[in-house]
């Protein structure tokens, strides 16, 4: 994983997600704003398809149209390794340089991600959901 190629994401596309191997939500930011709305940052559930993460993102910010620069980022990695590869950082201060008020936003969703992911791990270890267990259960 090229961390300096996410971070050019980051700061060039108007519009970009991560996805997360233990977990099928998503981290969504949308950095475009008017003087109506602001940036957005949401964990969301995952689409089909980019068309359909499009309709979704109309549906839910629709004076904004179609992103210009829309970047999909699969994150192979745990969201500990997002936070110390400085990544959070730089989700955080793309937001906040422009928009103070979206620190509690992001810290809400990194709150949401991180737990996202030790209900995943957790779910791995004991087969659970899409998981099955290489040891066997002694009830």
């Amino acid at each position: 994983m090229d961390i300096e190629e996410v971070v050019k994401v980051i700061e060039e596309a108007d519009v970009f997600a991560l996805g997360f191997r233990l977990f099928a939500e998503r981290l969504i930011v949308d950095t475009r704003m008017s003087e109506q709305q602001g940036s957005m940052i949401a964990v969301v559930e995952p689409t089909d398809s980019v068309a359909a993460r499009f309709h979704w993102l109309g549906r839910v910010r629709p004076s904004f149209g179609l992103p210009e620069r829309f970047m999909f980022v699969p994150w192979p990695h745990s969201f500990q390794f997002l936070e110390e590869s400085g990544v959070l950082g730089h989700i955080r201060d793309r937001l906040v340089r422009t928009q103070p008020d979206m620190a509690e936003a992001c810290d809400q969703a990194f709150d949401r991600l991180r737990r996202l992911e030790h209900r995943g791990t957790i779910e791995a270890i004991q087969g659970e959901e899409l998981y099955r267990t290489l040891w066997p259960s002694h009830s």
